[in-house]
Protein backbone atom coordinates (compact mmCIF):
# COMPACT_ATOMS: atom_id res chain seq x y z
CA UNK A 1 0.00 0.00 0.00
CA UNK A 2 2.99 2.57 0.74
CA UNK A 3 4.40 1.84 -2.26
CA UNK A 4 5.88 4.76 -4.87
CA UNK A 5 3.74 2.76 -7.40
CA UNK A 6 0.12 2.24 -5.75
CA UNK A 7 -1.83 5.00 -7.55
CA UNK A 8 -3.78 7.37 -5.39
CA UNK A 9 -6.99 8.87 -5.57
CA UNK A 10 -9.04 5.03 -6.16
CA UNK A 11 -12.60 4.35 -5.31
CA UNK A 12 -13.34 0.73 -4.11
CA UNK A 13 -16.44 -0.59 -3.64
CA UNK A 14 -16.01 -3.19 -0.99
CA UNK A 15 -19.65 -4.06 0.03
CA UNK A 16 -20.20 -7.54 1.95
CA UNK A 17 -16.27 -7.75 2.37
CA UNK A 18 -14.08 -8.39 5.55
CA UNK A 19 -10.50 -6.98 5.92
CA UNK A 20 -8.37 -9.33 8.74
CA UNK A 21 -6.33 -7.62 11.39
CA UNK A 22 -2.99 -8.02 9.37
CA UNK A 23 -4.81 -5.99 6.81
CA UNK A 24 -6.17 -3.01 8.78
CA UNK A 25 -2.76 -0.88 8.64
CA UNK A 26 -2.94 -1.12 5.08
CA UNK A 27 -6.24 -0.24 4.38
CA UNK A 28 -5.67 3.25 6.30
CA UNK A 29 -2.34 3.91 4.43
CA UNK A 30 -4.45 3.31 1.38
CA UNK A 31 -6.98 5.82 2.36
CA UNK A 32 -5.10 8.15 4.50
CA UNK A 33 -1.85 9.11 2.47
CA UNK A 34 -3.30 7.59 -0.73
CA UNK A 35 -6.68 9.42 -0.90
CA UNK A 36 -8.59 6.22 -1.54
CA UNK A 37 -12.38 5.81 -0.97
CA UNK A 38 -13.38 2.49 0.42
CA UNK A 39 -16.56 1.91 1.13
CA UNK A 40 -19.05 -1.30 2.58
CA UNK A 41 -16.44 -2.73 3.54
CA UNK A 42 -15.99 -4.45 7.64
CA UNK A 43 -13.05 -4.89 9.87
CA UNK A 44 -12.76 -8.73 11.19
CA UNK A 45 -11.19 -9.68 14.12
CA UNK A 46 -8.61 -12.32 13.25
CA UNK A 47 -5.74 -12.19 10.56
CA UNK A 48 -5.86 -12.95 6.95
CA UNK A 49 -4.17 -16.90 6.08
CA UNK A 50 -2.97 -17.94 2.96
CA UNK A 51 -3.58 -21.17 2.08
CA UNK A 52 -1.84 -23.92 2.73
CA UNK A 53 0.28 -25.22 -0.32
CA UNK A 54 2.95 -27.77 -1.04
CA UNK A 55 5.76 -26.54 -3.60
CA UNK A 56 5.87 -27.99 -7.46
CA UNK A 57 7.91 -31.28 -5.88
CA UNK A 58 5.17 -31.65 -3.37
CA UNK A 59 7.25 -30.74 -0.59
CA UNK A 60 5.65 -28.73 2.78
CA UNK A 61 8.40 -26.81 4.34
CA UNK A 62 7.85 -26.27 8.09
CA UNK A 63 10.08 -24.01 10.45
CA UNK A 64 9.56 -23.21 14.02
CA UNK A 65 11.64 -20.08 13.62
CA UNK A 66 10.46 -18.53 10.66
CA UNK A 67 10.08 -15.28 10.65
CA UNK A 68 8.05 -13.38 7.88
CA UNK A 69 6.90 -15.10 4.93
CA UNK A 70 3.17 -16.07 4.36
CA UNK A 71 3.21 -19.36 6.17
CA UNK A 72 1.65 -21.52 2.58
CA UNK A 73 4.67 -23.75 3.26
CA UNK A 74 5.49 -23.99 -0.02
CA UNK A 75 9.02 -22.66 0.49
CA UNK A 76 11.39 -21.71 3.79
CA UNK A 77 10.80 -18.27 3.08
CA UNK A 78 6.82 -19.19 3.65
CA UNK A 79 7.35 -22.05 6.03
CA UNK A 80 4.85 -23.37 9.00
CA UNK A 81 5.72 -22.75 12.14
CA UNK A 82 4.01 -25.57 13.19
CA UNK A 83 4.23 -29.25 12.17
CA UNK A 84 1.10 -29.71 13.90
CA UNK A 85 -0.61 -27.32 11.39
CA UNK A 86 1.41 -29.20 8.49
CA UNK A 87 -0.20 -32.84 9.45
CA UNK A 88 -4.02 -31.53 10.08
CA UNK A 89 -4.06 -30.19 6.76
CA UNK A 90 -2.12 -33.38 5.45
CA UNK A 91 -5.14 -35.12 6.56
CA UNK A 92 -7.10 -33.02 5.12
CA UNK A 93 -5.83 -33.72 1.73
CA UNK A 94 -4.34 -36.96 1.74
CA UNK A 95 -6.51 -38.32 -0.91
CA UNK A 96 -4.29 -36.05 -3.24
CA UNK A 97 -1.00 -38.21 -2.05
CA UNK A 98 -1.64 -41.71 -3.73
CA UNK A 99 0.21 -41.04 -6.57
CA UNK A 100 2.96 -38.74 -5.85
CA UNK A 101 3.49 -39.09 -1.48
CA UNK A 102 3.84 -35.14 0.24
CA UNK A 103 6.91 -34.87 1.32
CA UNK A 104 7.23 -32.60 5.03
CA UNK A 105 10.61 -31.18 5.64
CA UNK A 106 11.19 -30.01 9.59
CA UNK A 107 13.63 -27.94 10.18
CA UNK A 108 15.53 -27.43 13.93
CA UNK A 109 13.70 -27.02 16.97
CA UNK A 110 11.02 -28.42 19.29
CA UNK A 111 7.48 -29.06 18.03
CA UNK A 112 4.84 -31.12 20.38
CA UNK A 113 1.04 -31.89 19.23
CA UNK A 114 -1.43 -29.61 19.43
CA UNK A 115 -4.47 -31.62 18.28
CA UNK A 116 -6.02 -34.71 19.21
CA UNK A 117 -5.83 -37.41 16.74
CA UNK A 118 -8.96 -38.99 16.49
CA UNK A 119 -10.72 -35.89 15.79
CA UNK A 120 -8.05 -32.97 15.03
CA UNK A 121 -9.67 -31.11 17.77
CA UNK A 122 -7.35 -27.86 19.00
CA UNK A 123 -5.19 -26.37 19.13
CA UNK A 124 -5.04 -27.36 22.94
CA UNK A 125 -1.12 -27.68 24.23
CA UNK A 126 -2.99 -29.07 27.32
CA UNK A 127 -4.73 -32.14 26.44
CA UNK A 128 -2.48 -35.06 26.84
CA UNK A 129 -4.32 -36.93 24.24
CA UNK A 130 -2.60 -34.83 21.80
CA UNK A 131 -0.67 -36.86 19.38
CA UNK A 132 1.54 -36.25 15.78
CA UNK A 133 -0.60 -38.52 13.91
CA UNK A 134 1.27 -40.28 11.08
CA UNK A 135 -0.96 -39.79 7.42
CA UNK A 136 -1.14 -41.94 4.73
CA UNK A 137 1.79 -41.33 2.27
CA UNK A 138 2.83 -38.50 3.81
CA UNK A 139 6.68 -38.90 4.95
CA UNK A 140 8.31 -36.42 7.47
CA UNK A 141 11.64 -35.54 6.99
CA UNK A 142 13.52 -33.55 10.28
CA UNK A 143 16.91 -32.59 11.02
CA UNK A 144 17.38 -29.48 8.55
CA UNK A 145 18.80 -25.98 8.91
CA UNK A 146 16.44 -24.89 6.98
CA UNK A 147 18.05 -23.98 4.01
CA UNK A 148 18.46 -27.09 2.36
CA UNK A 149 17.20 -27.65 -1.67
CA UNK A 150 17.72 -31.50 -1.36
CA UNK A 151 17.21 -34.23 1.34
CA UNK A 152 20.89 -34.86 0.47
CA UNK A 153 22.15 -31.91 1.44
CA UNK A 154 20.72 -32.19 5.53
CA UNK A 155 23.08 -32.67 8.40
CA UNK A 156 22.19 -35.20 10.09
CA UNK A 157 25.06 -35.70 12.46
CA UNK A 158 24.91 -31.73 13.61
CA UNK A 159 23.33 -31.69 16.38
CA UNK A 160 22.76 -28.19 15.99
CA UNK A 161 19.76 -28.84 13.85
CA UNK A 162 18.09 -31.39 15.64
CA UNK A 163 14.15 -31.69 15.22
CA UNK A 164 12.55 -33.15 18.42
CA UNK A 165 9.32 -34.01 18.73
CA UNK A 166 8.24 -33.25 22.65
CA UNK A 167 5.48 -34.30 24.00
CA UNK A 168 6.88 -32.06 27.56
CA UNK A 169 4.43 -29.07 27.37
CA UNK A 170 5.99 -27.57 30.70
CA UNK A 171 9.84 -28.15 29.54
CA UNK A 172 10.58 -29.31 33.20
CA UNK A 173 11.49 -33.27 32.58
CA UNK A 174 13.66 -34.35 34.68
CA UNK A 175 15.54 -37.52 34.21
CA UNK A 176 16.90 -39.73 37.45
CA UNK A 177 18.97 -42.47 38.14
CA UNK A 178 20.11 -45.25 36.03
CA UNK A 179 19.05 -49.01 35.14
CA UNK A 180 16.48 -50.24 37.69
CA UNK A 181 16.10 -46.58 39.76
CA UNK A 182 15.56 -44.83 36.47
CA UNK A 183 12.57 -42.42 36.57
CA UNK A 184 11.18 -39.36 34.92
CA UNK A 185 10.16 -36.65 37.27
CA UNK A 186 7.73 -33.88 36.38
CA UNK A 187 5.87 -35.29 33.39
CA UNK A 188 2.37 -35.27 34.88
CA UNK A 189 1.07 -33.20 32.30
CA UNK A 190 2.95 -34.54 29.36
CA UNK A 191 1.32 -35.82 25.95
CA UNK A 192 0.69 -39.86 26.60
CA UNK A 193 1.91 -40.63 22.86
CA UNK A 194 3.98 -38.45 20.78
CA UNK A 195 3.30 -40.04 17.35
CA UNK A 196 0.30 -42.90 16.65
CA UNK A 197 0.47 -44.80 13.82
CA UNK A 198 -3.28 -46.82 13.15
CA UNK A 199 -4.22 -49.19 10.21
CA UNK A 200 -2.93 -48.10 6.37
CA UNK A 201 -0.56 -45.43 5.93
CA UNK A 202 0.98 -46.40 2.62
CA UNK A 203 4.53 -44.92 2.18
CA UNK A 204 4.21 -42.80 5.14
CA UNK A 205 7.62 -42.21 7.18
CA UNK A 206 9.18 -40.61 10.27
CA UNK A 207 13.18 -39.58 9.30
CA UNK A 208 15.61 -37.70 11.25
CA UNK A 209 13.70 -36.75 14.78
CA UNK A 210 14.30 -37.32 17.98
CA UNK A 211 11.34 -38.09 20.19
CA UNK A 212 11.36 -37.53 23.38
CA UNK A 213 8.82 -36.82 26.65
CA UNK A 214 6.00 -39.04 25.96
CA UNK A 215 4.13 -40.57 29.14
CA UNK A 216 1.75 -43.11 28.82
CA UNK A 217 0.13 -43.64 31.79
CA UNK A 218 -3.13 -44.69 31.30
CA UNK A 219 -4.84 -42.30 29.20
CA UNK A 220 -6.70 -44.33 26.62
CA UNK A 221 -7.83 -42.66 22.98
CA UNK A 222 -9.06 -45.00 19.58
CA UNK A 223 -7.92 -43.59 16.17
CA UNK A 224 -9.21 -45.35 12.91
CA UNK A 225 -11.23 -47.35 14.90
CA UNK A 226 -7.89 -48.88 16.84
CA UNK A 227 -7.55 -48.71 20.74
CA UNK A 228 -4.43 -48.01 22.48
CA UNK A 229 -5.03 -49.30 25.45
CA UNK A 230 -2.90 -46.64 27.01
CA UNK A 231 -0.16 -47.91 29.11
CA UNK A 232 2.69 -48.83 25.92
CA UNK A 233 3.91 -46.57 23.46
CA UNK A 234 4.94 -43.15 24.67
CA UNK A 235 6.99 -42.47 22.09
CA UNK A 236 4.91 -43.95 19.12
CA UNK A 237 2.03 -46.19 19.25
CA UNK A 238 1.82 -48.60 16.30
CA UNK A 239 -1.61 -50.95 15.77
CA UNK A 240 -1.80 -52.79 12.35
CA UNK A 241 0.20 -50.26 10.70
CA UNK A 242 3.60 -49.68 9.02
CA UNK A 243 5.37 -46.67 8.70
CA UNK A 244 9.15 -46.30 7.94
CA UNK A 245 10.95 -45.69 10.65
CA UNK A 246 14.85 -44.48 10.10
CA UNK A 247 17.68 -41.91 11.49
CA UNK A 248 15.50 -41.49 14.82
CA UNK A 249 16.36 -41.22 18.41
CA UNK A 250 13.71 -42.08 21.08
CA UNK A 251 14.75 -40.89 24.57
CA UNK A 252 13.26 -39.74 27.94
CA UNK A 253 9.29 -41.64 27.04
CA UNK A 254 7.92 -43.47 29.47
CA UNK A 255 5.12 -46.27 29.43
CA UNK A 256 3.68 -48.07 32.12
CA UNK A 257 3.53 -51.35 31.54
CA UNK A 258 6.21 -51.63 27.88
CA UNK A 259 7.51 -50.15 25.36
CA UNK A 260 8.49 -46.58 26.17
CA UNK A 261 9.70 -45.90 23.21
CA UNK A 262 7.78 -48.03 21.14
CA UNK A 263 4.35 -49.65 21.44
CA UNK A 264 3.84 -51.86 18.32
CA UNK A 265 0.61 -54.15 17.95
Amino acid sequence: AASPATPTGRSLGATGRTYGTNAAAARNVLVSTKGWTISGDVAGVVACTIPISADANNVLYVNTNVTGGDGSGNSWTNAIKELADALKWANTNKANFTTTPLQIWVAKGTYKPMYRPDTFAGPNITDRNNSFLMVNNVKLYGGFAGTEATLAQRNLGNTANATILSGDYNDNDVVAGTGATLAIIGNGENAARVLMSTGAVGLAELNGFVVKGGNANGIAISVNGYSTGGVVGAGIYINTSSPTIQNCIFKENSSRNAGGAIGLY
